[in-house]
């Protein structure tokens, strides 16, 4: 295994080792949930994303918005939009290209659903794509 390897599922394991304080709507927002850290109790905000990307993203939480998180069902904006989510990996340069894009198409659909506030292009760059492919995945039905 690489180096490079090894980090990510060293990385990994600590963030699935974490203890989960609360999940949103799994339905709605499957990708973000509050956890906290074992061995020093810190709070995190995790977003994570296992279709597209394989992106995980961290934000410290503060006491009150835990409290916030499990008393109101309040959920920090950070990761609120799964298409910005996305983007988050792209911007971080960790994308994954399909060899068939085909495959993308219930995400693009999906994407459609849960970011109605987004830009097809901002859409069409979560996902890898460019805006005419962005706009034929949509064109295929969503399996």
């Amino acid at each position: 295994m690489s180096k490079a390897s090894a980090d990510l599922v060293r990385r990994f394991d600590a963030v699935a080792g974490m203890q989960r304080v609360a999940s949103a709507d799994r339905k709605t927002r499957w990708w973000i949930t509050a956890r906290r850290c074992p061995r020093c109790a810190t709070p995190w905000l995790v977003g994570q994303d296992e279709v597209v990307h394989d992106f995980w993203a961290l934000k410290r939480l503060s006491d009150s918005a835990v409290a916030a998180i499990t008393n109101e069902a309040w959920w920090p904006a950070d990761f609120d939009s799964y298409g910005r989510f996305l983007l988050r990996a792209v911007d971080a340069d960790i994308t994954a290209r399909f060899a068939n894009a085909d495959e993308l198409a219930y995400d693009a659909h999906r994407l459609e659903d849960l970011s109605p506030d987004m830009h097809a292009c901002d859409k069409a760059r979560a996902l890898g794509e460019d805006l005419a492919d962005y706009q034929r995945l949509l064109t295929l039905p969503p399996e």
